[in-house]
């Protein structure tokens, strides 16, 4: 699935994101307090579209690939309407209007509440996450800067200049730069605009690459119960910060809200005892002091050869 979006609503706005293919789609929304959800297949699509366009037919796979474009071109394109009504406390139905082979087309997203789960899978606690590798990347590129500012400070010590003055810079301070920007204006046009996040690229293929990582690593705790986890961290929490993956073999994702059957949830695998978990534990530490040595040890045989 992809990124979230913004949903502008005249002076509302909520957020969507969704995935399609030929036969179904998926789709989410969230008013940032609740998230809302539909899944729906071919054989509902077929009868959905019959009663919302009786002057319109055509394969659910033409009807999919029409709405997942209109989608995309929502805020690009005049013809397209879009709205939100809330048809009871947890069902919210969004409503696009547009044209297909010139004739006026409708669809519905019949979205049913979500268990509160699902907002901390799918928002709070990617954006976390985001939040972190962020200044994982900030403390990097900081490193970095340091790292060219002591390499200018010695071109300098060797009587190096500029070519013009204009291009001089001044040592970068991280304590000076922070305060900068806790101070700027722009600090809090950002706070008063918060959407603008969702609507740049940066941030929504960061976004992906979190849920694919995320995803990966409950793959590994699936197949590894005994799977180290990561640095300073005590456990992994499987349940509240991974939703599992399923098998190949469970039966599709459906929503109990539109009478397609339960949601089934794979068995996780038994967890090692403890010992066994330790010994294991054990060996992996003992493997990467062993790499660590024998880099080192590599280090300084190439000093000694320069």
């Amino acid at each position: 699935m992809d990124s979230w979006e913004v949903l502008r609503l005249g002076d509302r706005s909520c957020l969507v994101k969704y995935t399609f293919d030929d036969t179904s789609y998926e789709i989410l929304v969230t008013d940032y307090e609740r998230i809302y959800g539909e899944r729906i297949d071919a054989k509902n699509l077929e009868i959905r579209s019959k009663a919302l366009n009786p002057r319109l037919s055509g394969s659910p796979s033409d009807f999919l690939a029409h709405i997942a474009r209109k989608l995309k071109e929502r805020e690009t394109d005049s013809t397209i309407s879009t709205d939100l009504v809330q048809k009871s406390e947890d069902e919210i139905h969004l409503i696009m209007k547009t044209q297909l082979r010139e004739l006026p087309f409708q669809w519905e997203f019949h979205c049913h509440q979500e268990p509160n789960k699902e907002l901390g899978s799918q928002m709070v606690i990617p954006l976390v996450v985001m939040v972190g590798e962020l200044l994982r990347r900030q403390d990097e590129l900081q490193k970095i800067i340091s790292k060219k500012d002591r390499e200018i400070n010695d071109y300098k010590m060797s009587g190096s200049q500029v070519s013009r003055k204009t291009l001089e810079t001044v040592p970068f301070v991280p304590g000076s730069f922070t305060k900068t920007m806790n101070d700027s204006p722009m600090f809090d046009g950002q706070v008063r605009g918060f959407l603008r996040v969702f609507e740049q690229y940066g941030c929504q293929e960061l976004y992906k690459q979190v849920m694919k990582k995320r995803a990966q690593i409950i793959e590994q705790l699936q197949e590894d119960p005994s799977w180290e986890p990561l640095q300073g961290q005590s456990s992994f929490p499987t349940s509240s910060f991974i939703t599992p993956t399923r098998p190949k073999s469970a039966t599709p994702l459906t929503s109990p809200q539109m009478g397609l059957g339960p949601v089934p949830m794979p068995d996780l695998p038994p967890p090692p005892s403890s010992a066994e978990a330790e010994k294991k534990a054990r060996e992996r530490i003992k493997k990467r002091l062993e790499e660590e040595a024998a880099k080192e040890k590599s280090k300084k045989k190439r000093k000694k050869v320069i």
